[in-house]
């Protein structure tokens, strides 16, 4: 078996790229605006955005035209994390974490360069405890 990194499948390098464009896009973006700022060929960028938005993974604005992500990927994230065994290992020190400290608990994962929060822990109806990321200003 060849090595994967040695025959890449262009379309699909092309289509991932475009959703982790999207990802960072709070607005979403058109077409054009895809092809302009990733610098595809409209014709390719036409065809990837149809096909994912067709398969779910990326929804339409009717009256903008703009695209942004679709739902289909967040089941897909959500079975990423129940498959994700560490979770289940970690919980008992989470809570614990929690505990001691009365704080909301967030653990994450390093994907590249960028943390992935894959579990939260806090008390069932506490409306005193404090997100992790308070700080106290005075």
């Amino acid at each position: 078996m060849s090595d994967a990194k040695s025959c890449p499948v262009p379309a699909i390098e092309r289509a991932l790229t475009v959703l982790e464009f999207l990802a960072e896009s709070k607005s979403g973006s058109s077409t054009s605006e895809i092809s302009r700022r990733l610098g595809l060929p409209k014709s390719s960028t036409y065809l990837i955005v149809e096909t994912m938005e067709r398969q779910g993974f990326l929804r339409k604005n009717c009256q903008t035209g703009r695209y942004c992500l679709g739902l289909k990927l967040i089941r897909l994230s959500r079975s990423a994390l129940e498959n994700l065994d560490l979770r289940e290992e970690a919980k008992p020190f989470l809570r614990s974490l929690m505990q001691e400290t009365n704080l909301i608990v967030h653990m994450a994962v390093l994907d590249g360069t960028e943390a992935v929060i894959v579990e939260k822990v806090q008390r069932r109806g506490c409306s005193w405890c404090l997100p992790g990321w308070v700080e106290d200003w005075t």
